[in-house]
């Protein structure tokens, strides 16, 4: 089993170096991935737990317990363009976040 494990290994090794060789044919360093944002600078951030998701039609509203425990509910114009990132599910469903999610909204 050992051996096969290897053998895999080496043909893995050896496909990566091929690939390599003909995407970087000269050796010099790939460049470096640069941040980028096109979107509006945020005013403002709200970190806490999202309770609540509205569908509203074309727009949708959440409701965010922040850290002093007062409820904020956000309207959100244009629900297409909430970015979700982090481990776990990725995807929001109409109604009371079950379990609520911890949330930073900018």
């Amino acid at each position: 089993m050992e051996r096969v494990k290897n053998a895999s290994m080496t043909a893995i090794h050896e496909a990566e170096s091929k690939t390599n060789k003909r995407l970087n044919p000269d050796g010099t360093a790939s460049p470096k991935a640069l941040d980028w944002w096109n979107g509006p600078d945020a005013s403002g951030k709200l970190d806490g737990t999202l309770q609540r998701f509205d569908c509203l039609g074309r727009q949708a509203r959440l409701v965010v317990l922040n850290g002093t425990g007062k409820i904020v509910q956000l309207l959100v114009p244009d629900p297409s363009q909430i970015v979700l990132s982090g481990g776990g599910k990725l995807t929001l469903a109409c109604g009371p976040q079950k379990p609520a999610r911890k949330v930073l909204v900018l």
